[in-house]
């Protein structure tokens, strides 16, 4: 992915297969969908940060790591509130559609 697709995407784009994520337990959906939508949210934010950095944009890489940060923190949150199993499920379904984005040593 290239560095000006990165900087073109927003955070809807970021965030866009959040219905195509499955709970195990019909009961656990929304919160699955929360969870898949925070986890995206950092993935967004780390990534303006690092871009940022790049062009120099010294207070930009502030905002980005707070919000990071917030996104990260609401993360947490949700997985304290969902099974162990709902995460691990949804945890596979997030690296199968985000695999191209994996970074190859």
């Amino acid at each position: 992915m290239s560095l000006t697709y990165k900087l073109e995407m927003t955070l809807d784009q970021y965030t866009k297969f959040a219905a195509t994520i499955n709970a195990v337990n019909p009961r656990h959906r929304a919160m699955v969908k929360r969870w898949y939508i925070a986890n995206r949210t950092v993935d967004y934010w780390v990534d303006r940060a690092c871009l940022n950095e790049d062009a120099g944009k010294e207070k930009l890489v502030a905002h980005a790591n707070r919000k990071e940060e917030e996104a990260f923190n609401r993360l947490l949150r949700i997985e304290d509130e969902l099974p162990a199993r709902e995460i691990t499920n949804a945890n596979r379904q997030y690296a199968d559609l985000h695999k191209h984005e994996a970074v190859k040593h």
